[in-house]
């Protein structure tokens, strides 16, 4: 029953409110009224971005409005299409259709404004307050939001004086066949809303939207910083050189299984592995100990295969001659630049799990594969065991090597050859043979893969191809004579930063003073280069740049020379007082079209 009787109110509620509804024609609320609340929604949508403007300005003391709204952050830049697209925000159209539907009540054109006006200001300060409730409302105070809604409310019904004039002309002078001079009323109602919105866009863009620069800079080292994939779909790599050069390489994982495969070409040599172990050994270390005789040896290697478990580990790879060196990264790497000792310049870039690194060459290659026995293990660190295995002609070799001992990590390491010997002979393809090593903490199989002395039928492209991925840590690729380098040519990246020995920066033409301390940031598409000089060189275009934390974009109005800021204020002070005369001198045709009956017009 309860039921009943309140769909029973609400039926007779609604057929009061029906019965009480001005009597329009059903031409009237599609040519005019729906229409009206369409041009008022795309008006109101730019009124956050004028308060936000504005309220900014009034309370933060910066050098200019874009300061003052954006702070030194890029402001994004909408398109006119995402601009406008705004008018048809379910909030605006409902604020918008309030005003319309209430103001058909009125008799006359200026109580029509009115209602407007009262209209505009309830429902703007309705949908503030509903705002306010949002998990993440807007950080104004609700008084403010009150006298703002008031200079907005007085100005929509101003411009809805405007619109509702221009709508009166195009129905006296378009047509004398009502219908169609009822849609070309409605048209104009809609193309003046859209005028005023796509104005209003136009004024803001000219403070608000940062326009793109043209940069150059080159870096020596030390110099650090990030780069990231183009946004153009060009490949994405690294700034190692694409070249042949003479170096070597080192990466270094702290977590992540590494495997890795050697092939040799076709028509390559004849190449033969050797396998040493050693214990506690450095790099340099490793250099100064006698060879002797390898622990393992097979001829006629035809490929090779190593897979090292998760845990710290270190990949060296030494061809001997010119060789090709690549690191296919992720979408984003960190880079290094360091001058190394003897002249040599080293190249660090830090990569994810997903990155594969190659090395080609035509010659000998040193590998060395090195695993730490100290690692996290139940949330702390301590002794752990690690895995190394190798397949070479379908033989493999799996290892698991145990530290024997407790190691209190403050003794000191003694490099030492391992007993490998019987070790390499003792191993069983089909499960691991656990070594126990005493009181090593690090454990290093070097691999030496050397061709037989026959003369190289091979020359332009490599005999053998190194790659090995699942490392995530830092990859040291060293160039040991960098003025050597053949021009590589330049290489596709988006974003990069840099950090360092920064020396002539150009933007835009115009060179910028900039520091070791300083950090440059750039987002866009440009190209980066090693130079000969061991100086990298990026170019591109950025659509937003800083200097540490200071925008080095210019809005349009900001670019525009002061003489050219000063003629354009006097010719919008112009035109508002030419508009002002207008009215004044037309007062007397406005004061008629204020009193006439808004009905008689829109019927």
């Amino acid at each position: 029953m309860i039921r009943l009787r309140i769909r029973r109110a609400l039926i007779n509620f609604g057929a009061a409110v029906l019965a009480k509804l001005p009597k329009l024609s059903v031409s009237a609320w599609l040519t005019f009224v729906v229409p009206f609340a369409l041009a008022t929604s795309f008006i109101i949508s730019t009124g956050p971005y004028f308060q936000q403007a504005i309220l900014s300005s009034v309370s933060n003391k910066s050098a200019n409005i874009y300061a003052a709204v954006n702070g030194n952050a890029i402001a994004l830049s909408a398109s006119l299409s995402d601009w406008l697209q705004g008018g048809f925000y379910w909030p605006y159209l409902i604020c918008a259709g309030a005003v319309s539907f209430i103001s058909i009540y009125a008799g006359i054109v200026k109580r029509w404004l009115f209602l407007i006006f009262i209209s505009a200001f309830v429902s703007l300060n309705i949908m503030d307050a509903l705002s306010s409730l949002l998990p993440n409302p807007p950080d104004v105070e609700f008084s403010m939001n009150v006298i703002c809604n008031l200079v907005g409310s007085i100005l929509i019904s101003f411009l809805a004086g405007a619109n509702f004039w221009l709508y009166r002309l195009v129905r006296l002078h378009s047509s004398s066949v009502k219908i169609i001079s009822q849609f070309a009323g409605a048209a104009s109602l809609i193309a003046f809303g859209v005028l005023i919105s796509a104005g209003c866009y136009l004024g803001y863009e000219q403070f608000f939207a940062n326009l793109p620069i043209q940069f150059e800079f080159l870096a020596k080292a030390p110099v650090s910083g990030w780069i990231v994939e183009p946004t153009n779909g060009k490949p994405f790599n690294s700034l190692i050189p694409g070249v042949k050069f003479d170096g070597y390489s080192r990466t270094s994982s702290t977590k992540g299984g590494i495997a890795g495969s050697w092939t040799r070409a076709a028509a390559s040599r004849d190449y033969r592995l050797e396998a040493t172990l050693f214990l506690d050994c450095a790099q340099d270390e490793l250099l100064k100990l006698p060879a002797g005789r390898p622990g393992f040896v097979t001829d006629n290697v035809k490929s090779f295969r190593f897979d090292i478990d998760s845990g710290t580990t270190e990949i060296v790879a030494k061809p001997e001659g010119l060789s090709k060196f690549n690191l296919k990264a992720e979408k984003a790497a960190s880079y290094t630049l360091n001058q190394e000792e003897g002249g040599s310049l080293g190249i660090i870039h830090f990569s994810g799990d997903s990155s594969e690194y190659v090395v080609a060459g035509n010659d000998k290659l040193q590998l060395w594969a090195q695993v730490s026995l100290f690692g996290p293990k139940n949330k702390s660190f301590t002794v752990v065991p690690r895995d190394i295995s190798f397949t070479s002609n379908s033989r493999t070799t799996k290892f698991r090597f145990h530290r024997t001992g407790k190691w209190n990590g403050s003794a000191p390491l003694r490099c030492r050859r391992g007993d490998d010997e019987d070790l390499f002979n003792a191993s069983n393809k089909n499960e691991y043979v656990n070594i126990y090593v005493p009181d090593a903490i690090l454990v290093t199989i070097m691999f030496n893969l050397i061709p037989d002395n026959t003369i190289p039928v091979m020359y332009s492209e490599p005999e053998y191809n190194l790659k090995y991925s699942g490392f995530d840590g830092w990859t040291e690729v060293y160039i040991k004579k960098p003025q050597n380098l053949q021009n590589d040519g330049e290489k596709p990246i988006g974003t990069v930063s840099a950090t360092g020995n920064i020396n002539n920066l150009y933007l835009d033409d115009i060179q910028l003073q900039v520091t070791p301390a300083d950090t440059l940031f750039f987002i866009g598409d440009s190209n980066a280069q090693l130079l000969k000089t061991g100086e990298l060189h990026v170019a591109g275009k950025a659509k937003a740049a800083w200097k540490n934390n200071s925008r080095l974009n210019k809005t349009k109005w900001e670019k525009l020379p002061t003489e050219w800021q000063l003629a354009i204020g006097g010719v919008l002070a112009t035109l508002l007082s030419w508009i002002a005369a207008v009215v004044w001198f037309q007062r007397a045709k406005i004061l008629l079209f204020l009193n006439a009956n808004p009905k008689q017009i829109f019927q």
